[in-house]
């Protein structure tokens, strides 16, 4: 771990430059997406589309990326340890969540599927 990455002087081949760009609007577009959706709280609506474009314009310019294989080994492993506290407890808590919601709306009548029973069907 104690060697560093540097990138080559001499200027990447025109099929790099090609799949590094359609990459990065392949990973825009699947942001602008998921932003389109409207099921993201309204400050990560902001942030990741101008990530993304901060990271490409970045990119665009040739600047190293932002974070050194140090750190990014360091919060990989992190992650690692928060995953079993994920997994365990917080999935579980909101599966919890949806069976108590699920429990509440066939208690006062409405079952899982009670907005469609009143619509005409489409044919």
């Amino acid at each position: 771990m104690a060697t560093s990455i540097t990138t080559p002087s001499k200027p990447a081949l025109p099929a790099e430059r090609f799949f590094r760009t359609s990459l990065s609007l392949l990973i825009l577009t699947s942001t602008v997406t998921l932003v389109s959706t409207g099921k993201l709280d309204v400050i990560t609506s902001f942030a990741a589309p101008l990530i993304v474009l901060y990271k490409g314009f970045r990119s665009w310019h040739g600047r190293p990326a932002e974070l050194s294989q140090r750190s990014a080994t360091w919060y990989v492993l992190a992650y690692l340890a928060f995953f079993p506290v994920d997994a365990l407890f917080l999935i579980a808590f909101l599966c919890w969540k949806f069976v108590q919601s699920a429990a509440i709306r066939r208690a006062s009548g409405g079952g899982a599927f009670s907005d469609f029973r009143h619509r005409r069907p489409l044919l």
